[in-house]
């Protein structure tokens, strides 16, 4: 069993270490958050030490790292706090909820954390970083690219290219065969089905309220 210490106290993490009760390779033993947002820090019963202290209360020799930071800034802080915990020499956990589906044939970088509900079918890949949200899909020879953000239910069809740090709303669609750029938000409840370019934004229009109150439809 691998001691971690989980990076973040927000609400990913609140949920990762929840997670991490059904998760027996994993032990978390505390969290690290940078030293300006420590006072009033929590998660759970674990100590709470200074992202910049880590190496000495716990050195990468003995611990590995979780990092539970969500797509603030397009995904970029996740990436950056990654890339710095890496070169301190920190091995990263991956989180894998034992209720998701991983296909043996399909390969997920370092770093991930992975709901249950999840589906990640053969011959895909999903690169370092990724957080894939309870029900998300990634089918059949799709390539994700690192640090990407799949919503609840968001679905990202076969032998699809998803660029770097993209975001995949909650009951979103990327269909079949497309290229989607780097850097892309692709909001709750919209469908992709051409290739995009980098960095644009995709949003599903709003449902409407009705003309009625709810209150019309009491028949009791």
């Amino acid at each position: 069993m691998s001691e971690v210490v989980i990076v973040g106290a927000s609400e990913l993490a609140r949920l990762a270490l929840s997670f991490l009760r059904e998760v027996t390779t994993l032990k978390p033993v505390a969290c690290a958050v940078a030293e300006e947002y420590r006072p009033g820090a929590e998660l759970g019963d674990l100590p709470v030490v200074a992202l910049e202290e880590l190496r000495v209360s716990h050195p990468p020799s003995e611990y590995e790292l979780l990092v539970c930071l969500g797509y603030r800034r397009v995904n970029r802080a996740r990436q950056e706090v990654t890339e710095t915990v890496r070169a301190e020499g920190y091995q990263l956990a991956s989180l894998l909820h034992p209720a998701s589906w991983i296909s043996p044939d399909a390969e997920l970088g370092d770093g991930c954390i992975v709901f249950p509900g999840t589906v990640v079918e053969p011959f895909a890949t999903v690169g370092a970083g990724g957080i894939l949200w309870s029900g998300s899909v990634v089918a059949h020879d799709t390539r994700v690219g690192d640090f990407c953000f799949l919503a609840p239910n968001a679905t990202v069809a076969g032998n699809v290219t998803l660029g770097d740090r993209c975001f995949v709303g909650a009951n979103a669609t990327v269909r079949d065969g497309i290229v989607v750029g780097t850097d892309c938000i692709i909001g709750a409840g919209a469908v992709v089905k051409h290739d995009t370019e980098s960095g644009t934004v995709y949003s599903a229009a709003a449902t409407r309220p009705g003309p009625q109150p709810s209150a019309s439809y009491d028949t009791v």
